[in-house]
């Protein structure tokens, strides 16, 4: 009598290649057709976005109701962003959202990507939107967080380029 199952490594191997190398060799070459244009494009991305990330700040944030919620209900957030000369197609504005702890400090949080509303043309000024879910009861809470946004970024948390308020 056996305890254990047939072994076999064909499975990890082809779980491997589709979380993580396909992906990778369709990045690579996304990123380095045509002599490396897409690595130059992500360069002068980046170096335009470190010039100008400064000047973003979070200016506001209102919420349409935070006491008394029920579980099934949602909490609608409008926030004023102030970009700059950043574009709001190179930004994501989220949520960031979960559990808080005794100390008040947010435990195994998760992010809710607000929707860019409006600009209304005031110098840089945003308007984005969004709904965080009460999924369930307990104390919660959420802080807003500006961080880049490229397709050809591997992550968006890049070093000096996240701004929370």
């Amino acid at each position: 009598v056996t305890a254990s199952g047939h072994f076999s490594t064909h499975r990890m191997v082809r779980e491997y290649y589709e979380k993580f190398y396909g992906n990778a060799a369709e990045r690579s070459h996304a990123i380095n057709v045509e002599n490396h244009a897409g690595a130059r494009q992500l360069w002068d991305w980046k170096i335009q976005l470190y010039q100008r990330w400064a000047q973003i700040r979070i200016e506001s944030v209102e919420s349409a109701r935070s006491e008394g919620l029920v579980v099934g209900s949602q909490v609608k957030l409008r926030a004023k962003i102030h970009l700059g000369p950043v574009a709001p197609e190179w930004v994501d504005v989220q949520a960031y959202t979960g559990a808080l702890s005794d100390h008040g400090t947010l435990e195994q949080g998760r992010p809710i990507r607000l929707k860019h509303i409006d600009n209304s043309g005031n110098n840089g000024v945003h308007y984005y939107e969004g709904e965080i879910p009460c999924e369930l009861s307990g104390r919660f809470g959420y802080e807003l967080r500006v961080l880049p946004r490229n397709p050809h970024l591997v992550s968006q948390f890049v070093p000096s380029l996240i701004t929370w308020g």
